[in-house]
């Protein structure tokens, strides 16, 4: 089962002569958690991770991180942007699964997340897979 999480966004204003209208925008960033198999629970997020959309991504996974579980999947696959924050949010979480005795591993897919691991000096401290599957089944 997957459930989607949408995040509220700040909706801009446009402004038309003196009165200001706020548009409607749909929310860029969404979140999922699937549980492949009793033993995985894996986290997504689609669209921009910044400053705005790290803290409900990581109201998403605190509770993954207490659970359960042989192993936590962050699937980054789907983004568009990673950010500082949510580098760090990742870096707390890792050491929160080690600290638990479960595996941590993040699906990597588009180059904005190596970009953002790499000039963080984060690159080669995740057990990092091009896909979910692999992720799954390591």
């Amino acid at each position: 089962m997957t459930t989607i999480f949408p995040i509220p966004e700040q909706a801009p204003a446009a402004v038309l002569g003196d009165t200001a209208v706020p548009a409607r925008t749909e929310p860029t960033t969404r979140f999922w958690v699937r549980r492949p198999s009793r033993h995985i629970v894996v986290v997504g997020a689609t669209g921009d991770l910044d400053t705005a959309t790290t803290p409900r991504f990581a109201e998403l996974l605190t509770p993954r991180l207490a659970s359960v579980v042989d192993a936590v999947v962050i699937d980054l696959s789907r983004l568009n942007f990673l950010g500082a924050d949510a580098l760090r949010v990742l870096m707390q979480a890792q050491q929160r699964a080690q600290a638990r005795g479960f595996g941590f591993r993040l699906i990597t897919g588009p180059p904005c997340v190596a970009s953002a691991l790499r000039a963080a000096g984060m690159l080669d401290r995740f057990d990092a897979y091009p896909a979910q599957a692999a992720a799954v089944a390591a």
